[in-house]
């Protein structure tokens, strides 16, 4: 897990316009925990990391939610952060993902039943480039400028759409779908400041001086956001016990 820091006192084009915190996903992984601004950073960016106990992605995800902090999530950030709203929005706190807990009650990243039985590695991942349609008048239309895009994969598990009437009837929206409906791609909270997170990689099409459009819009948002904040007096900083 990565947690991005912005500097509030430099303009976004200049050198040194942000430097960056790793922090490893253990040291969120306990619960209950209670955070302020000084514990996860002023802005977020959830990748692909893998960590054996996922309650420090759970806990990012929380965090970024409740108190308007930018949020990206990518990849297994994007499953976390569903996961996230269901159990603590929807209501429904077994929810899982199957990768991590094969028998959980709720279901909500699993593996496609055609890919069930199918051992080889490369055999039960989705890779490559796929087409996502956009929703009209979504935020991630407006970053893309478009309605339809392609973006490449490399995971095996997927958001299960049973829930997904759960998510969009507690708020979130999906913005992101493949042509045939089969595969989610992003979820958004229209109301949060910058909270998006997609199943694909835009790291895989953003290059130094041409950054893919999403990195752009959230290292934004987050400059924005640190600028704000920075204004504020730790009284005034947001502490939050999550779930």
């Amino acid at each position: 897990m990565t947690l991005l820091a912005i500097s509030a006192d430099s303009h976004i084009t200049e050198p040194g316009d942000c430097y960056l915190d790793r922090i490893d996903p253990k040291f969120l992984d306990r619960a209950p925990i209670a955070v302020t601004d000084e514990t996860m950073g002023a802005t977020m960016l959830i990748d692909n990391g893998r960590s054996r106990l996922p309650y420090g992605m759970v806990a990012a995800a929380e965090y970024a939610r409740r108190t308007g902090t930018p949020y990206f999530g990518i990849c297994y950030g994007f499953q976390w952060a569903v996961t996230e709203y269901v159990r603590n929005v929807c209501g429904l706190k077994s929810a899982h993902s199957t990768e991590v807990e094969p028998d959980a009650e709720h279901k909500v990243i699993y593996k496609l039943q055609d890919l069930l039985g199918v051992e080889d590695m490369g055999g039960t991942m989705r890779l490559g480039s796929y087409v996502c349609q956009l929703l009209p008048g979504s935020r991630a239309a407006a970053i893309y400028g478009a309605t339809e895009v392609r973006e490449r994969h490399r995971h095996r598990y997927e958001f299960n759409r049973h829930y997904e009437s759960c998510l969009t009837q507690g708020g979130m929206v999906i913005s992101g779908k493949t042509p045939d409906g089969k595969f989610v791609e992003i979820a958004e909270i229209t109301e949060h400041p910058w909270y998006v997170a997609v199943q694909f990689h835009p790291e895989f099409q953003s290059k130094p001086l041409v950054p893919h459009p999403l990195f752009a819009d959230f290292v934004r948002a987050s400059l924005e956001n640190r600028r704000a904040r920075a204004g504020e007096d730790a009284v005034a900083r947001v502490g939050v016990t999550l779930s």
